[in-house]
């Protein structure tokens, strides 16, 4: 999770910065080879690629050919809308018509957990906090994905990239603290 977010914010904030001093054209265009860059990284260095990675680099490039083309930083700043909103959709997917993600991620926690502690993930009322949790998430990525929306079209550069860098940690704060008054409750 923490290298999704550095890999979604360190091309955000380089195109902010270039984008200011340089220009739409740059901007983008340093965005587009930083994102490239810390993708390659993450393979070279921590061995580290997923789908979700190749999806944010796409976007990233695509979009920003269209907003270089085009002369709009609209479509450059949607990206991470598209990206929130395919998170989304597979979240979603996995609610209604599969199991929810964090319980279809059971496996790969039983691999990362000490056998003292899978126990509890079998555990009803955990199962049950981990099916929450996953429909909370769908629900807490939709409302930043209609933030950063509006943020980028409506908003600075600036007010947008804080928008997507602090908004998605504050409802994740949000989330958890719901969860802790309706156990409290």
């Amino acid at each position: 999770m923490a290298t999704m977010i550095f890999v979604s914010l360190v091309p955000l904030i380089v195109f902010g910065a270039i984008n200011y001093y340089k220009g739409l054209k740059y901007g983008v265009l340093s965005a587009c080879v930083s994102s490239v860059v810390v993708g390659i990284i993450l393979w070279l260095v921590l061995d580290y690629v997923d789908f979700e990675l190749f999806l944010m680099i796409g976007f990233m490039l695509i979009l920003g050919f269209f907003s270089v083309k085009s002369k709009n930083d609209l479509i450059f700043k949607l990206q991470p809308v598209l990206s929130s909103i395919c998170t989304v959709l597979i979240l979603a997917w996995y609610q209604f018509f599969d199991k929810p993600f964090f319980l279809k991620l059971l496996p790969k926690f039983e691999k990362l957990l000490p056998a003292s502690q899978l126990d509890a993930l079998q555990d009803p009322i955990m199962m049950e906090h981990l099916s929450r949790a996953s429909l909370h998430m769908m629900i807490w990525v939709s409302v930043h994905a209609v933030l950063l929306a509006w943020a980028a079209k409506y908003r600075s550069t600036t007010f947008w990239i804080v928008v997507k860098a602090l908004f998605l940690p504050f409802f994740i704060g949000a989330y958890l603290a719901t969860e802790y008054v309706l156990k409290v409750v």
